[in-house]
């Protein structure tokens, strides 16, 4: 028997969690918006799967007096999509492997995860990969590098994610994902 998860408890774990985050800017009275917003913003456009989720707020708030971000996700401000990738750039991924592991162990807990049970009680993982950077001008260390046939250098950013999957589910589950990282050779 499965029970029922509150959004609630998802989003106070998340704000507490989140705003501990590495935060880069500096330290002023004129802070707009938390870490935890700044992340939660970031989620909330996933959670929805739509890509102009906080312009749609906004543009709610303004005709309705209310919003999904602020009922659902406790946003009481909500910082353009600029702002968000200005923070969140420079927060490791591996600072949120925590909740993916949380959110797995509630989903198991509330009995959630059994549905994902495939034969004999196993799991069915599909594993992604995925580049998430891509510029010929923005980089860092952390960034892989190619060269294309003209010979322009092209740096990138990309992960392995992992799913929990099941034919007759249309959902999957994300695990966490792993960031790969280039050695560099002196």
């Amino acid at each position: 028997m499965t029970k029922a998860l509150k959004m609630s408890s998802f989003v106070k774990r998340f704000q507490n969690s989140w705003e501990k985050l590495t935060d880069v800017r500096k330290k002023s009275n004129r802070l707009t918006y938390t870490m935890s917003e700044m992340a939660l913003s970031a989620f909330s456009v996933f959670f929805m799967q739509s890509p102009s989720f906080l312009s749609h707020q906004r543009d709610m708030e303004q005709n309705k007096r209310g919003n999904n971000a602020r009922t659902l996700l406790k946003l009481e401000n909500i910082p353009c999509n600029q702002q968000v990738r200005n923070v969140l750039d420079h927060v490791q991924p591996i600072e949120i492997d925590d909740e993916f592991f949380w959110l797995i162990d509630e989903l198991k807990q509330a009995g959630h995860l059994q549905s994902y049970d495939s034969f004999a009680g196993t799991k069915a993982i599909a594993l992604d990969g995925l580049t998430y950077h891509s510029s010929t001008e923005i980089h860092c260390d952390c960034c892989s590098i190619r060269k294309d046939s003209q010979g322009a250098v092209h740096y990138y950013h990309h992960a392995l994610m992992p799913v929990f999957v099941k034919p007759d589910r249309a959902q999957v589950l994300a695990i966490t994902p792993r960031v790969y990282r280039p050695s560099r050779w002196a």
